[in-house]
């Protein structure tokens, strides 16, 4: 594997003890809906935040609202000292949905390189960074197979390349392991962690697996039923790497149910 130098974090070390992410009182409906309502909280630099709660409590759309896919009704956020109305043009943040959404005409390499489309890089650097990526997350032998020809665990490398190849500062992540079989899931859990020390990213990530918020969260976001509302933040202060057979984590992951 090649120099990785391009994925240290921008961050300066005094920056990554502030806050990254900084919502107030946000808020959406659909319709007369209400979906999330008066979201407060904020996310510091260099963490795993993971939100959980159950099904409708809004946690996609605080996503997509994060991500610019979505504007919120009320309320407002910043990202690494941005108004949201002022980050369209930002691309420091990446978004790895829940379906790894690879192009079916496209092999290993020009999947990641989609995420470099748009922009100013020079062909040798693109060509560069992408090579990098593909070593980073172990599919240098692949780079040339199509999607139908790798795993579902590929796969979701393929996606995590393409998100990191912008060489992001936020990577937002909605359930992306959700259907890969617990072998690979927890395979994904390494790869995460380990690009994650590697990069100094902040990770934003969805789930509905209680015990994946536990072996991969900082901390950990409760939303209520709808209307979405952050219940309680809970800390995780246990060393990494966590094992579900550990103790001190199945208490974890019994008070996390608990507050559902």
């Amino acid at each position: 594997m090649g120099s990785v130098a391009y994925l240290e974090p921008v961050y300066s070390t005094d920056f990554a003890r502030s806050n990254i992410i900084e919502l107030k009182s946000l808020s959406k409906n659909f319709g007369e809906l209400k979906v999330l309502e008066n979201i407060d909280f904020a996310i510091r630099a260099g963490e795993i935040f993971a939100i959980i709660g159950t099904s409708g409590s809004g946690k996609s759309t605080f996503l997509n609202i994060i991500s610019g896919l979505l504007e919120q009704d009320s309320g407002s956020f910043r990202i690494s000292g941005k108004a949201s109305g002022q980050f369209s043009g930002w691309k420091r943040i990446a978004y790895m949905f829940q379906e790894d959404r690879l192009l079916p005409w496209r092999t290993v390499r020009d999947n990641v390189a989609f995420g470099l489309e748009n922009t100013s890089l020079g062909k040798q650097a693109k060509k560069a960074r992408i090579d990098e990526v593909i070593d980073l997350v172990g599919l240098h032998e692949f780079a040339d197979y199509w999607p139908h020809q790798i795993s579902g665990g590929m796969r979701s490398r393929v996606a995590l390349a393409r998100s990191l190849v912008i060489e992001p500062e936020v990577l937002l992540m909605d359930e992306p392991f959700s259907k890969l079989d617990a072998q690979t899931r927890s395979q994904m859990h390494g790869e995460l962690l380990r690009l994650h020390d590697l990069t100094g990213m902040t990770v934003v990530f969805v789930t509905h697996d209680v015990e994946e918020a536990a072996v991969l969260a900082d901390r950990v976001a409760v939303f209520s039923s709808r209307p979405g509302r952050v219940k309680e933040i809970v800390d995780v202060n246990l060393d990494r790497p966590r094992l579900l057979t550990d103790a001190h984590l199945s208490e974890q992951i019994r008070t996390l149910r608990k507050k559902i």
